[in-house]
């Protein structure tokens, strides 16, 4: 008779509270879990969103269609006609006449039309060049600017990959425009995890830390100089920022695995498990890119090496590690002789992450936020918020948006201010936030 092993395993996806907790004791709660700081709220002079004065002005500043477009549309229109009359709907020149129609359009602003003829431009260079030729570049360059224009957001996204598809496969590595290529893919992706476009965080996420990774081992495995890696580090640790943020609020899972004496067990690696496993590593994953980070400025200035510690100092102080974040801050602090530079890093309590991670490179959508409020409170030596007082709030009857922002503002973390290499308390500070309502 075939034995049967079932197994049951509870699977938690809150890294920083239950994995990595450095109390001995499980009656003993872990640290608070990370905020999303940016995603909710955001210190006002750091939001500055397009308002739609400067989007028609931007509009006016590439100029309005004028009749010399009107004019090539007809003569392009002509010429593409007599094109397939003599040669049929594969002649030579037609990619080129269906591109000119394409741009007079899209200087027109039609740019469903221009869309369309893109695309059309496209699929004949592909019959004419190949399936991935540096050909296509420029076209579609134009076609994902008429798919934003016209706010074709989900269609725009299935480009982006495709864009992206081309590149490395017309390119050679190291070519210039290949790396803006990974540049834009990377914002992009990023941007729309941020922002919930489509269904595909997991997927983003993933897509983020592969690209990043291979990236890193390519430059690690050619011996290239330490200060390349340090970009990609850096925008590496953004996304673990994202990774840990991303296994909060989710409830635990139950794996049930059936397990025959005589047949493997199965392979687990869907994309959700492959991030699952990534979110439950997140807290060493993050500082092992801080600690690589600060490997790689080893070499440089000590402004350099200062930020790389100060980064790692940031890791630990949002994993509320205080202890270790304070040592490191002090051991920044003694690299730096220039007072101004001092002032820069510890002159004042700083929101953390300190690198932007939760705000998109690329604004979708016009987002409209719940209210605006200037507040005073006090950080004291461990980054810790206290004595809050709410001085003003926009609207002024919003009830709920005052608990809101009230719990959001006691959930930051701060960089504390130093004085001659110490932590310090900082009484009165007063500042401006916008706050959104959760996404």
């Amino acid at each position: 008779m075939r034995r049967f092993i079932l197994c049951l395993a509870l699977v938690s996806s809150a890294p920083a509270t239950a994995q990595y907790s450095t109390f001995g004791s499980s009656a003993i709660p872990g640290p608070p879990e990370p905020t999303a700081y940016g995603l909710e709220i955001i210190r006002a002079e750091d939001w500055q969103p397009k308002e739609k004065g400067e989007e028609e002005s931007e509009a006016s500043e590439k100029g309005p269609g004028s009749p010399d477009n009107l004019e090539s549309i007809v003569r392009y229109r002509a010429l593409i006609e007599q094109l397939e009359i003599a040669q049929g709907p594969y002649a030579d020149g037609l990619s080129e006449a269906v591109a000119g129609l394409a741009h007079n359009y899209q200087n027109l602003g039609e740019h469903q039309q221009a869309v369309d003829a893109f695309k059309r431009s496209i699929h004949l260079t592909r019959i004419s060049q190949g399936p991935f030729t540096d050909e296509q570049i420029p076209l579609l360059d134009s076609l994902r600017e008429s798919l934003f224009a016209d706010r074709k957001l989900l269609e725009l996204d299935r480009l982006q990959e495709y864009i992206y598809l081309v590149h490395r496969r017309a390119l050679d590595p190291g070519d210039p425009r290949l790396e803006q290529a990974t540049r834009d893919y990377v914002e992009w992706q990023r941007s729309a995890y941020l922002q919930d476009l489509g269904d595909d965080g997991s997927r983003r996420l993933l897509t983020l830390h592969q690209l990043y990774d291979d990236a890193i081992t390519a430059l690690r495995e050619g011996e290239a100089p330490q200060s390349m890696q340090r970009p990609l580090l850096q925008g590496a640790l953004r996304v673990a920022y994202l990774m840990a943020l991303d296994s909060l609020g989710k409830q635990p899972k139950i794996r049930i695995e059936i397990r025959q004496s005589n047949i493997p067990a199965p392979a687990y690696n869907s994309e959700q498990e492959r991030l699952q496993l990534l979110q439950e590593r997140s807290y060493r994953h993050g500082l092992r890119l801080a600690k690589d980070l600060v490997e790689a400025s080893e070499e440089e200035a000590p402004a350099v090496r200062a930020r790389a510690l100060v980064a790692q100092g940031d890791w630990y102080q949002w994993q509320y590690y205080r202890g270790r974040a304070v040592n490191i801050y002090a051991e920044a602090h003694a690299l730096l002789d220039d007072p101004d530079e001092r002032q820069q890093l510890f002159g004042e309590p700083t929101e953390l992450p300190d690198n932007f991670a939760f705000l998109p490179d690329i604004e979708l959508t016009q987002r409209t936020p719940r209210g605006r409020a200037q507040v005073r409170f006090t950080v004291d030596r461990y980054g810790r918020l206290r004595d809050l007082e709410l001085l003003s709030l926009e609207p002024k009857d919003d009830r709920g948006a005052e608990t809101a922002l009230r719990k959001m503002l006691r959930n930051l973390r701060f960089r504390p201010r130093l004085e001659n290499g110490e932590t310090v308390e900082t009484l009165s500070i007063e500042r401006e936030y916008i706050f959104f309502d959760s996404p």
